[in-house]
């Protein structure tokens, strides 16, 4: 039983089913039902209604409420504990971010995933943007640039135009014969 004072006239009313306790309306759930009267007995926090189901996509269930996840979390299992992510987050652990760490990329599951040997960082897992060993060529590690490039700070610069091996943006080893 509810009393609300409205005017100086107090209005008495019970909780709606399936409310087993209710706050300002018959409707406004504080809490639910039991089982035995209802199949409504799990509590949304977020709008005081009862349901027969917890939600999956944003909410987790904890002592027969369901509580909201994480604003950046599709699902949880608390929540700041995320199980995945809304679009444009990546799962870190247990977390959803903006972007991986730099050694990491997002994958097609939206998880943040380690880089495969021997790159350093990665945008996905056969493109390399930096190598632990070797040069870079094409987004791949290798210990020798290809003919027509030199390594420069880890990465396979193209020779100069009409010379077909280098060392340098300024010496050429070998001309082109075209």
């Amino acid at each position: 039983l509810i009393a609300q004072a409205i005017s100086g006239i107090t209005i008495s009313h019970y909780c709606q089913n399936p409310c087993q306790q209710c706050s300002t309306s018959p409707t406004a759930c504080l809490s639910c039902l039991p089982a035995a009267h209802t199949t409504f007995i799990y509590l949304d926090s977020f709008t005081s209604t009862c349901l027969d189901s917890c939600p999956t996509n944003g909410y987790f269930l904890n002592a027969g409420n369901c509580l909201p996840c994480n604003s950046t979390c599709r699902t949880c299992i608390q929540t700041n504990n995320c199980t995945s992510c809304r679009a444009g987050y990546a799962l870190n652990i247990d977390e959803c971010k903006d972007s991986c760490p730099i050694t990491q990329y997002n994958n097609s599951l939206g998880i943040c995933t380690n880089c495969v040997d021997p790159c350093e960082r990665c945008s996905s897992s056969d493109f390399c943007l930096s190598c632990k060993t070797g040069n870079l060529y094409n987004g791949k590690c290798s210990a020798n640039c290809p003919n027509g490039y030199y390594p420069s700070l880890a990465v396979c610069e193209q020779c100069p135009v009409g010379c077909s091996q280098c060392t340098s943006a300024t010496i050429c080893t070998n001309c082109s014969t075209n």
